[in-house]
């Protein structure tokens, strides 16, 4: 065999071993990215979700008492104050119970955010390796 064969067949080679080394960095590219639009998703729905769900749960809850007081047949004036400063109460309990959901959710989010940017930036560093290692073979 001549050499300019043994070279033809060690390029086609590497170039064999370069592609799939492409195909292979934008497959691992590819799944960085669904995981990082996951976690987008994630967050929206954190975002989105939480606080209606409790504010409907309060409301909720609050027909329900009202509307027992109103099914009752006689109520006096001391019970129904006492279900107003129950109330009051649970409100203030509901009030910090969410205010501290909404801290937890925020500390989450800020977690998500660093991870998402630590991702963005890995994506940033494949792109740039395949750039500089693998384009320029082919």
């Amino acid at each position: 065999m001549s050499s300019t064969s043994l070279k033809h067949n060690s390029q086609v080679i590497v170039n064999q071993a370069l592609r799939e080394k492409l195909f292979n960095v934008q497959q691992e590219k590819s799944a960085a990215g669904r995981e990082v639009d996951k976690r987008l998703l994630a967050v929206t729905e954190l975002r989105s979700t939480c606080p209606p769900k409790i504010a409907l749960l309060v409301d909720r809850e609050k027909d329900l008492l009202y509307q027992k007081l109103a099914n009752s047949p006689v109520i006096s004036t001391y019970q129904t104050e006492s279900i107003q400063l129950s109330d009051i109460v649970t409100a203030i309990q509901e009030a910090a119970t969410e205010k501290e959901q909404m801290e937890h959710l925020k500390r989450r989010i800020g977690d998500m955010s660093r991870c998402l940017e630590l991702k963005k930036r890995s994506l940033e560093e494949l792109d740039s390796q395949i750039q500089e290692n693998i384009l320029p073979y082919l």
